[in-house]
């Protein structure tokens, strides 16, 4: 849906939308940032670049992991890999990074934000 329809825009203002609360960077409310995430992605459509391909199988398929729930176990540069195949592209995809991008931007302190690692 185009973002110059009444119906798009409203959609982009819901999905870009703030959490309800701002992340201050501290680890007891970290799950609770990934709950509000993973539930934002539920709503907005984020699955698919949230499971990121860490490995594959001896047949060759591809081993994935949520980032919100297996986050210690992904590295950035598998993190990055999978959104640099979409990044920059006219897909649903990149459409949803740039929305989940927009959501952490304004839903967490300026001292988490000046640490966090955005692709270029």
């Amino acid at each position: 849906m185009g973002l110059c329809t009444r119906a798009g825009a409203l959609i982009y203002i819901k999905a870009t939308k703030a959490l309800s609360y701002t992340f201050e960077g501290k680890n007891s409310s970290l799950q609770a940032l990934l709950e509000a995430v993973d539930s934002c992605a539920q709503q907005c459509g984020w699955d698919d670049i949230l499971d990121i391909t860490i490995d594959q199988d001896a047949a060759g398929n591809n081993i994935s992991r949520s980032i919100l729930t297996h986050f210690g176990e992904i590295t950035l540069e598998k993190a990055s890999q999978g959104a640099l195949e979409y990044l920059g592209t006219q897909s649903r995809n990149a459409q949803a990074l740039h929305q989940m991008h927009q959501v952490l931007e304004k839903s967490v302190s300026t001292i988490v934000k000046d640490r966090m690692v955005f692709l270029q």
